[in-house]
């Protein structure tokens, strides 16, 4: 049975749940509410590494994307070309979305995609608050599809409403996807007038603009059992209870919902940065690799303590015979033996101790990826271990895209500033070929406790 944490930020709260995870039962055994200003304590003290994290983003956005069929493989980057044609967010952007159906526009079939996206920058800056205490995000979700992971798929549509962190969302679905959200401030508890304006405003927009009509309204949670209202919602109201494969008692339930929801065992996209997709995997493999070179310290510790033991033996009986004026060859023989064999297996244990002394190079590597390389062609990149200094050398070279000496010394200038910037960057230095404006950028490394 497998043990996990997750952790829903909600407004100026953060809540975070306890369970046991087998198959697809949760088991809830402890839950607390923290302030956001005592996370950072809170996940320091915490002895698992790896977390189910939802979070109420502080800038989203959802948006209706029509793109021609495609392969699998180009449909993200056709969705990302679209958003960049709107410029509603700076920079890069990261995104789940989901296949609502086919349009015909000009005699022409269009796919039709719903697509939830937040700045990347936001998603970076949670990412590195649990790296920089040595944790890790296994699962990352917006609160307003977490919920997603407990949701009966439906093969009808209908519309979904909870309540979390002072707001009332309202999700439409259909077969497990989600085809629109929508969030408004809970102006009191339970459901009231404005609630149910607000459901039929959204009950409206699927009838005319979405084309879609939901069968029901589903409420999740405490919202919806107390009432008091003198209006009525245009369709049918559900109410659905805690599901059976979640023990844990109904109050807890409707107070945890978002995190205890996020360990459901439906299906959900998470949303990752596929840099820190890549990263996470191969945090894992050096996990692996880790854990496979502690079990072979551990046999080889074991093999010194037998021959320990096998040493102290032979020098007593040494003692003794040398007491009894005995033939001391063959024991000396067996003595010199057994040295060797320790000698034999030393280099082995002091290699091990050295590959865990050094710096991560793929936390170095992680670091790396969000560098501005604007107007620069990176031919090289290499990192190597300085064993002498326990530290890593990083060495880039390339080209310099620049139509003179000024600006291409501007471009090395910048890029050495930014790597300066980088935690546990040292001595970063740089030189530029005054022929070709070719450059060779040098640094050092060591990890700082800050990732």
């Amino acid at each position: 049975m497998g043990q996990a944490v997750s952790i829903s930020f909600e407004g100026d709260k953060v809540k975070v749940v306890y369970a046991a995870l087998k198959g697809s039962k949760i088991s809830v055994h402890d839950a607390m509410v923290l302030p956001v200003e005592r996370f950072d304590g809170f996940l320091a003290e915490q002895k698992i590494r790896d977390f189910t994290v939802s979070v109420d983003f502080r800038n989203f956005f959802q948006d209706t994307i029509t793109i021609p069929p495609v392969r699998k493989n180009l449909v993200k980057p056709l969705i990302l070309s679209e958003i960049r044609k709107k410029n509603l967010v700076e920079g890069t952007v990261t995104l789940v979305f989901f296949k609502t159906g086919q349009k015909i526009k000009g005699g022409k079939k269009f796919d039709e995609y719903f697509v939830f996206y937040v700045s990347q920058n936001e998603i970076d800056e949670l990412v590195e608050k649990f790296l920089s205490r040595g944790k890790r995000i296994s699962e990352l979700y917006p609160n307003m599809l977490s919920v997603l992971k407990i949701l009966p798929a439906g093969e009808k549509p209908y519309l979904c409403l909870y309540e979390t962190g002072g707001k009332k969302n309202l999700v439409l679905i259909h077969r497990g996807t989600v085809l629109f959200t929508r969030s408004t401030p809970s102006v009191g508890e339970g459901l009231i007038d404005f609630d149910i304006q607000n459901i039929n405003m959204t009950v409206n927009y699927c009838r005319q603009t979405l084309r879609i009509e939901p069968k029901e309204v589903m409420f999740i949670g405490g919202t919806g059992k107390t009432a008091s209202t003198s209006l009525k919602t245009l369709i049918p109201m559900a109410f659905m209870d805690r599901p059976k494969e979640i023990f844990v008692d109904e109050q807890r339930f409707v107070d945890y919902l978002i995190p205890i929801s996020a360990l459901g065992s439906g299906r959900a996209e998470r949303m990752m940065t596929d840099e820190y997709r890549r990263f996470y995997g191969l945090s894992n493999l050096v996990r692996r690799a880790t854990a496979s070179f502690l079990i072979l310290s551990v046999i080889l510790a074991g093999l010194l303590v037998f021959n320990g033991f096998r040493y102290a033996s032979l020098n007593r009986h040494l003692v003794s015979l040398r007491l009894q004026e005995q033939d001391l060859q063959p024991v000396l023989e067996a003595y010199r033996v057994t040295l060797q064999q320790l000698s034999k297996e030393r280099p082995l244990i002091d290699f091990v101790n050295r590959m865990n002394s050094l710096p991560s190079a793929s936390t170095l590597m992680y670091k790396l990826s969000g560098l501005e390389k604007r107007g620069m062609n990176i031919r090289n990149l290499d990192v190597r271990t300085d064993e002498a200094n326990s530290d890593l050398r990083l060495s880039i070279n390339g080209h310099i895209e620049s139509e003179d000496l000024y600006g291409a010394q501007k471009s090395l200038e910048r890029v050495i500033a930014e790597l300066k910037r980088i935690g546990g960057i040292q001595s970063a230095d740089g030189k530029i070929s005054l022929q070709d404006k070719s450059f060779t950028l040098e640094a050092g490394y060591q990890e700082t406790g800050e990732h």
